[in-house]
């Protein structure tokens, strides 16, 4: 709870500074909390309003556990590794 507002500052800047979809990479994160949740469907409501996907990579274990326990695992576009997003956000050719 203590760093979620340097995490939303974070995370608007780099928004701000990139173009096309947005991966969040929650690999190494062991615990997130309602107030992490609530910090990540905000970058999903920013990046929505510029019509830009968020990609949130979230392994197996307890953080996903939480997507899936709070109902919201449908609302975000979860991956196991950075390379499935790599992959899946990739242009048609």
């Amino acid at each position: 709870m203590s760093t979620v507002p340097e995490l939303t500052a974070t995370l608007e800047a780099a928004i701000r500074e990139n173009a096309g979809a947005f991966i969040v990479d929650l690999s190494d994160v062991a615990f997130v909390d309602s107030s992490g949740v609530n910090v990540l469907l905000r970058a999903r409501a920013l990046l929505g309003r510029e019509d830009r996907a968020l990609a949130v990579v979230c392994p197996p274990g307890p953080a996903r556990r939480v997507f899936d326990v709070a109902g919201i695992a449908d609302l975000l576009v979860l991956f196991d590794s950075r390379e499935e997003a790599a992959t899946a956000l990739q242009p048609a050719r």
